[in-house]
C-alpha cells in the first residue's frame, strides 16, 4: 500500500470526523447562543468587571445574580455557571462586554479557530514528516480532534493554553529558555496544568525558564489589579480553597464547577471512582495527592534538563509533561484533552522518521491516537457517565512515552523506517 491509498483513506476519515462535528454543533447552537456554553461564564464576569463590581468576582451570588440576568431563556443548566479563572484571564475578554452576547460568542469562536490555525503554523516544522504523508493532515489532526470542537462549542479557553504551550515548545527547541519560561507563565490561567512542568525545571535548575515564568506571574499578578481590585485579586485564593471544601460535600457545586469524578480522566477522576469514599473515608485525598507527586518526581527523573538535550529528548519530555499535567490535574474537563494534540502528532512525526517506538511500541501508540479520534466514543462514554475511563489510555500513553526516554537515556535506538507497518513505510 502506497501514499496515494492512505490518502483517500484520511480524507474519508477526518471528513467524517468534520461533518459529524458540524452536526453536533447544528443541534447545539441553539442552546449555546442562550446562554448554556461555558462562554457565558465568561461573558457575565466581564459584564461584573465593566459595571464596575470587579472586586465581587469571586461572590458566587453576585456572580448568579448577573448570569441571571443575562440568559434568562437557558435551559440546559439550573444554577449559576462558576467563573473559576484567575482575574487577569478577563482581560483580553473585557472587549466583548461591549457587544450582544450572541456576537461576542461568535467573536470568540473566531479568535479561537484562528489560534488553532497559528498553532499548526507554529509547529509546522516539527511535523514535516507528517506533511510529507499527507499535507492537510497536521491541520485535520487539530480540526478533526473532537476535544477541541468542544472547545470551540463551549467557548472555552484550552485552544489558548495549547498555543501558550506550543510557544513554549518552540522556544526550548530553538534553546530559548527565558523566553520559554516567559510563554510557560502565560499558560497560568490553568495553573494546574502549567506548575507540573515547574518540578522538572526546578530540580534540574534551568534557572532561565524559572526566571521566564516569574516575569510572566508577576505581570499576570499586576494585570489583575485593574479588573479584580488589590482585596479581589487576593480573594482569588481563598475562593478556590472554599470552593474544594464544599466539592467533596455539594453536588450542586461540583455540576456548577465542572469538577464531576466520572467525566475525569486523570487520577482524581479515577480514585474517587475506584475507591469510593463510604467504605473508605479518608483515604481518597492522599491518595491522590501520593499518586500526583509520584507522577511529577518520575518526569523530572525521565525529562534530564540539566543534561544536554538532544532534539528526541525535547520532544519526548515535553510530551510526557503535557501527559503528566493532565494526569495530575485536580480540574480537568473533556475540552482540556485538547492539550493531547502535541504530545500526539510529535509522537507520530517522529514514528514516521522512524526515530521513536520501535515494534510494539508503534502499534501501541497508533492504537491509543487513533482510539482519540474516534469522536463517537466519547459520546458514548458520557452519556453512560464513563469519561474517567480515558484515564487508562492516558496512562498507557505515560508509560510509553516513559519507556522511550529511558531508552534514549541507555543510548538505546528504534528500528529505522525499514521496521514501520507497511503502508506507512511505503508512504513516506
Amino acid at each position: 500500500m502506497n501514499r496515494k491509498t492512505i490518502q483517500p483513506f484520511l480524507f474519508a476519515f477526518f471528513s467524517f470526523l468534520l461533518v459529524l462535528h458540524v452536526m453536533f454543533f447544528w443541534q447545539a447552537k441553539d442552546a449555546a447562543l442562550k446562554g448554556g456554553a461555558d462562554f457565558s461564564s465568561f461573558y457575565s464576569a466581564v459584564k461584573m468587571v465593566q459595571s464596575g463590581q470587579g472586586s465581587q468576582l469571586y461572590n458566587i451570588a453576585a456572580q448568579g445574580r448577573f448570569q441571571a440576568e443575562l440568559f434568562p431563556n437557558v435551559t440546559t443548566r439550573s444554577g449559576t455557571l462558576i467563573f473559576l479563572h484567575p482575574p487577569f484571564e478577563a482581560l483580553p475578554y473585557l472587549p466583548l462586554a461591549y457587544v450582544p452576547y450572541p456576537t461576542a460568542y461568535a467573536i470568540c469562536a473566531i479568535v479561537n479557530i484562528l489560534l488553532l490555525l497559528l498553532t499548526v503554523v507554529l509547529l509546522s516544522p516539527y511535523l514535516k514528516e507528517l506533511g510529507a504523508l499527507w499535507r492537510p493532515l497536521p491541520l485535520l489532526m487539530f480540526l478533526g480532534f473532537f476535544p477541541v470542537f468542544v472547545d470551540l462549542l463551549q467557548g472555552q479557553d484550552s485552544i489558548w493554553l495549547l498555543f501558550i504551550f506550543a510557544l513554549t515548545f518552540d522556544s526550548l527547541k530553538k534553546g530559548r529558555a527565558l523566553r520559554g519560561g516567559i510563554f510557560l507563565g502565560l499558560g497560568l490561567f490553568k495553573f494546574q496544568y502549567t506548575l507540573p512542568f515547574l518540578i522538572p525545571v526546578v530540580l534540574w535548575r534551568w534557572w532561565k525558564v524559572m526566571a521566564g515564568l516569574a516575569i510572566s506571574a508577576a505581570m499576570m499578578f499586576l494585570l489583575s489589579l485593574p479588573v479584580a481590585g488589590f482585596q479581589g485579586t487576593l480573594s482569588y485564593a481563598p475562593f478556590l480553597l472554599d470552593l474544594t471544601r464544599k466539592l467533596s460535600t455539594s453536588n450542586t457545586v461540583q455540576n456548577a464547577a465542572g469538577i464531576v469524578s466520572d467525566t475525569m480522566p486523570n487520577i482524581h477522576g479515577i480514585v474517587e471512582m475506584l475507591i469510593p469514599n463510604v467504605p473508605f473515608p479518608g483515604i481518597q485525598k492522599p491518595l491522590i495527592v501520593l499518586l500526583s507527586g509520584l507522577a511529577v518526581l518520575w518526569l523530572a527523573r525521565q525529562w534530564p534538563l540539566g543534561r544536554s538535550l538532544s532534539a528526541k529528548t525535547i520532544d519526548l519530555g515535553f510530551s510526557l509533561a503535557i501527559i503528566t499535567s493532565i494526569l495530575v490535574s485536580y480540574h480537568l474537563l473533556l475540552h482540556d484533552l485538547s492539550l493531547l494534540l502535541i504530545p500526539f502528532i510529535l509522537v507520530l512525526n517522529g514514528i514516521l522518521k522512524g526515530e521513536i517506538c520501535a515494534g510494539r511500541r508503534r502499534a501501541v501508540a497508533f492504537g491509543i491516537i487513533t482510539l482519540f479520534y474516534l469522536s463517537p466514543l466519547y459520546l458514548l462514554l458520557m452519556g453512560h457517565g464513563r469519561m474517567y475511563l480515558f484515564f487508562w489510555p492516558i496512562l498507557a500513553f505515560f508509560v510509553l512515552l516513559s519507556w522511550e526516554l529511558v531508552d534514549l537515556a541507555k543510548g538505546r535506538e528504534p528500528a529505522g523506517r525499514e521496521n514501520l507497518p507497511g503502508p506507512i513505510a511505503d508512504a513516506t
